[in-house]
């Protein structure tokens, strides 16, 4: 199946950050740090971005309703 296909499937299973997602599933080995480190560092920026996001909304606005700006490139 092509990861595009791929990545609208974890879109519609939910996922915030289908692409991420599906770099995990597809690079992420145990014995490849370097693929590791990446996939770590890239949550790390979709949290802070989901963050920030959240910030400018309610305080009760779960964090499942937050939804990714277009323009913050992930």
């Amino acid at each position: 199946m092509p990861f595009s296909y791929r990545v609208e499937a974890r879109r519609q299973e939910g996922s915030k950050v289908p692409k991420v997602n599906m770099f995990k599933d597809v690079y992420v080995r145990p014995s490849d740090e370097t693929t590791k480190q990446l996939h770590v560092a890239m949550v790390e920026n979709d949290t802070a971005v989901l963050q920030e996001a959240a910030s400018h909304l309610p305080p009760e606005t779960s964090i499942k309703d937050v939804s990714i700006p277009e323009d913050a490139g992930l």
